[in-house]
C-alpha cells in the first residue's frame, strides 16, 4: 500500500501508539504554521532518527545537503572553503569536514547562507531537501512533506497551506509582506512584458513597408499598451495596500523608463 507524504507508517515491531491528543494551544500553533495533519501522526521515536536534540538533527540534515551539493559540484571541502572565503566569510575546511562527518552539531544562519552562495543553491534547499527526501522534520517532533515545509519557510502559502490569500484576507494573514511583495513583482513583470511587446510592435511597424502588416502591428501595439495600462493600475493598487499596512513599497527605478508614460496616464 502506498502512503501519501502526510501519512507515515511506523516501523514494524514498534507498535502503533499514536501521540496523545495535544492541548488546544499546540493544536492552534500547528494549524497556524500549516503543519496540522489530516491523518494520524506518530511520535518522533517511530522513525529511524538518532535520539538527539532538534538543533543537532537539523544541523545533521543541513550537513547532509552540503555534502550532497558539494559532491554534485565535484569540489573538495577545501575548494568549498575557498569559495566561502570568496563570498566574504571564512569557513575553514576542517569546519566543513566536521560538519559533514557529524562531529560538528551546530550550524549558524550565516554559515547556511554563505555555504548556499558558495554552492550556488538556494539556502532553503540546504534546510529542506526537496527532491531527495519525501518528508522531513520541519519543527521539533513534527514531520511533514518536505515540499510543504519548504513552502511554509518561503512564505509561499498561507497558514492553512492553501493558495495565497486575496486582499480581503490580508488582515488575518501573518505573511502579508511576503505575499504583497510577490504580487507586486509578479505584476511588474506582467506590465513589463506588455510594454516591451508594445514597443517591439511599434518598432516593427515603423520599419515595415507592407501597409497591411503595419496596421496589424499598430493595432497589436495599441492592444498591448492598453493591457499594460490595466495591469499597471493593479500595480498601483497593490502599492497602496502595501503602504496602508506599513510595508515598504519597492522602488521601480529599473523600470522608470518603461513605466514613465503609464505613470503619466495613470495620474
Amino acid at each position: 500500500m502506498r502512503h501519501s507524504p502526510g501519512h507515515l507508517r511506523p516501523f514494524h515491531g514498534m507498535g502503533h501508539r499514536h501521540r496523545a491528543p495535544p492541548d488546544q494551544g499546540r493544536l492552534i500553533f500547528e494549524h497556524r504554521i500549516g503543519l496540522a495533519c489530516r491523518e494520524p501522526t506518530y511520535p518522533i521515536n517511530c522513525f529511524t532518527m538518532e535520539q538527539t536534540d532538534w538543533p543537532t538533527r537539523l544541523a545533521h540534515r543541513i550537513a547532509g545537503e552540503v555534502r550532497r551539493y558539494r559532491t554534485m559540484r565535484g569540489i573538495s571541502a577545501q575548494q568549498l572553503s575557498d569559495l566561502c572565503s570568496a563570498v566574504g566569510m571564512d569557513i575553514p575546511r576542517a569546519v566543513i569536514s566536521n560538519l559533514e562527518n557529524g562531529r560538528r552539531t551546530s550550524v549558524t544562519v550565516a554559515e547556511v547562507l554563505v555555504l548556499a552562495a558558495a554552492l550556488d543553491v538556494p539556502p532553503l534547499l540546504l534546510v529542506f531537501p526537496v527532491g531527495y527526501e519525501e518528508v522531513c522534520e520541519v519543527l521539533p517532533d513534527r514531520r511533514r512533506d518536505t515540499w510543504g515545509g519548504f513552502l511554509w519557510a518561503a512564505g509561499d502559502r498561507d497558514t492553512k497551506g492553501s493558495a495565497l490569500p486575496i486582499r480581503g484576507d490580508l488582515e488575518n494573514f501573518d505573511n502579508a509582506s511576503s505575499t504583497l511583495y510577490r504580487t507586486f513583482y509578479e505584476t511588474v513583470e506582467q506590465v513589463s512584458a506588455f510594454m516591451f511587446r508594445a514597443i517591439e510592435d511599434e518598432d516593427r511597424a515603423r520599419k515595415t513597408q507592407n501597409e497591411k502588416v503595419r496596421k496589424s502591428l499598430v493595432d497589436s501595439a495599441r492592444l498591448h499598451r492598453m493591457m499594460a495600462r490595466d495591469v499597471y493600475s493593479e500595480l498601483r493598487e497593490t502599492a497602496d495596500v502595501m503602504a496602508e499596512h506599513g510595508i515598504a513599497v519597492p522602488h521601480l527605478h529599473t523600470y522608470d523608463a518603461v513605466f514613465a508614460d503609464l505613470a503619466k496616464e495613470y495620474e
